[in-house]
């Protein structure tokens, strides 16, 4: 069909490849074309498309070393409404933070894997990752008290309590001003 003796059609076997890759070969080898209407048509790709983007970022997620926190939280590929409903000082620190783009030894992105990633700001010799700052570090429990302000119910480390404050709206401004204070430590 999208070649004739002697000559192939490039442009038809584009179509037929592109269809190929998101699934809906069916419809370049229907012969009952008609029953998809251009608008039918386009929602159907458009369908596909979204689904298998929003698969790749799943896998992506799930499988990168540096999204271990972040897939505690983000659990979807959906809008995140603090970055329109909160000022621009908490949605821009909420962002670093949730995202790894703050100073903790994690999110130095080095090929050395020799590089040490525990925390600098206590003793315990545990990975300095978002968790850990949050909830675990010794160096940081008064900050935590005085900025954080977390409600009793919240404070013991677990993944539960780290997905309920990344996520709870009534806490952003006091979390972003406690990542604000976070940078200002690591940076000395």
């Amino acid at each position: 069909m999208f070649s004739s003796d002697s000559y192939v059609y490039p442009w038809l076997n584009f179509v037929k490849s592109s269809l190929d890759d998101i699934g809906l070969t069916f419809i370049f080898l229907s012969r009952n074309i008609k029953q998809y209407s251009k608008v039918k048509f386009k929602k159907l790709v458009k369908l596909k498309l979204q689904d298998q983007f929003k698969q790749d970022w799943l896998i992506k997620v799930n499988n990168h070393e540096r999204c271990l926190n972040y897939r505690i939280f983000k659990k979807e590929f959906v809008f995140e409404s603090y970055l329109t409903k909160c000022s621009s000082f908490t949605a821009n620190q909420l962002l670093y933070f949730r995202t790894g783009h703050i100073k903790l030894p994690v999110s130095t992105f080095c090929s050395d894997v020799n590089i040490d990633k525990t925390c600098k700001l206590c003793d315990s010799n545990a990975l300095c990752d978002e968790f850990h700052v949050l909830l675990s570090c010794k160096a940081l429990e008064q900050p935590r008290k005085d900025i954080l302000k977390l409600p009793r119910n919240l404070s013991t480390p677990n993944t539960f309590n780290f997905d309920k404050i990344m996520s709870k709206q009534s806490l952003y401004n006091n979390l972003a001003k406690f990542i604000k204070h976070l940078s200002s430590m690591l940076s000395v």
